[in-house]
């Protein structure tokens, strides 16, 4: 969506080509950049979802992560989405080096205030040769041994088993709801896909 006038030209052209394919986004899209008639075109074209990263419930966290980007917009935006019949799942990342537990928890409150179909709760990972990396680790910070799929980090004030708890508390959250769940189940109501489900649920209360 960053190139407007390209995105709706190929969705015409799709659209007269009636080359009736689905597709999604996975990848992400630019809140800033959609509109009414962008994502009319695009589900025209076939698109049926679409991920969002709006990474934080504070416009705070959101100006330090250097997101062009408010709370305003995305509450804006995803009502849109879902007018025009696209699915949205919104990627949030928790435990940003400036983040207090106040605004982890108003990140869980406001992905549950969204109408999202699903969502996505990280942990920071600091990437190496960043400005935020560089702020949450130091310049002489040694990369050679370090696991992503590990709690590496977490910011002043708040514990690693603190982060994972809060990560847990945000997925269970969001998902644990009824119209989600729901949701959830219609959208892979097949045996292999339920038990897949459930295992990832007794990972995570676990």
């Amino acid at each position: 969506t960053l190139d407007r006038q390209r995105t709706i030209k190929l969705c015409e052209a799709m659209i007269e080509e009636k080359l009736n394919l689905t597709w999604s986004l996975p990848e992400g899209i630019r809140i800033d950049k959609v509109d009414e008639e962008i994502l009319q075109k695009m589900r025209q074209a076939g698109c049926y979802y679409v991920s969002l990263g709006i990474e934080s419930g504070s416009n705070k966290i959101l100006a330090d992560m250097k997101k062009v980007l408010t709370v305003e917009k995305v509450r804006e935006v995803i009502p849109m989405i879902k007018r025009s019949g696209i699915k949205a799942w919104g990627f949030f990342i928790i435990g940003y080096p400036t983040e207090t537990k106040e605004d982890i928890l108003a990140t869980i409150k406001f992905a549950k205030e969204l109408n999202l179909d699903r969502a996505s709760f990280h942990l920071y990972q600091p990437a190496p040769d960043t400005e935020a990396a560089k702020l949450a680790l130091g310049e002489d910070f040694n990369f050679d041994n370090y696991v992503y799929s590990e709690v590496n980090y977490s910011p002043p004030g708040i514990t690693k088993k603190e982060l994972k708890s809060l990560q847990r508390k945000a997925i269970l959250a969001f998902h644990l709801r009824p119209r989600v769940m729901v949701d959830i189940l219609k959208d892979n109501f097949s045996f292999g896909n339920i038990f897949n489900l459930l295992k990832l649920l007794k990972r995570y209360v676990a």
